[in-house]
């Protein structure tokens, strides 16, 4: 995966977050705990690949 697609991915999901903080702001109290789920596996996501893609950089900008 390029620098340029794992940024664009993440940036997608960083999309993602925000859609779902907004949905569990509004949501009913039963959906909390999926929402809170949804939310943490996606942020999980979004750190494994920031991490990828700040190892890419460095790989690529070394002297």
């Amino acid at each position: 995966m390029s620098i340029r697609s794992l940024a664009l991915e993440i940036y997608q999901l960083e999309k993602e977050l925000d859609k779902l903080r907004k949905v569990q702001a509004a949501a009913a109290p039963g959906e909390l705990q999926v929402l809170s789920w949804e939310i943490s596996q996606v942020k999980k996501r979004r750190d494994e690949l920031r991490s990828l893609l700040e190892s890419r950089k460095e790989k690529n900008f070394k002297i």
